[in-house]
């Protein structure tokens, strides 16, 4: 569910939910490390080589200061800025990105199996 920043932990309290990206959430940027690596380890992913690739794609796209460390970072930033112009509803939004993350993990896996 998406609501306001200053609702973001009442919110997921209240719901039984998980707070995500936003500031004191569970799962959010950690040290050098986004969300999404933060995921990885918490729910130990990390032993799947195309999803340790993907992170680093995504760490270079959504840390600051980072963009240099993946050739294909600056394409997802792109995207993932781009794409809040083009669709404003969240929902469609996140269901558009599925459909990018998926995409990019099954090119990870050709790519670590080469």
């Amino acid at each position: 569910m998406f609501v306001p920043p200053d609702e973001v932990l009442s919110r997921a309290d209240a719901e039984h939910g998980h707070a995500f990206d936003a500031p004191g959430a569970e799962f959010t940027h950690r040290g050098n490390q986004c969300s999404f690596e933060v995921l990885i380890d918490h729910f130990q992913l990390g032993g799947d080589p195309a999803l340790v690739r993907l992170a680093k794609i995504v760490h270079a796209a959504d840390v600051t200061g980072e963009g240099d460390t993946d050739p294909l970072g600056a394409g997802l930033r792109a995207i993932g800025e781009g794409g809040l112009d083009v669709e404003a509803d969240d929902q469609r939004l996140l269901q558009l990105g599925g459909f990018v993350y998926d995409a990019l993990y099954c090119w990870c896996q050709r790519q670590v199996t080469e």
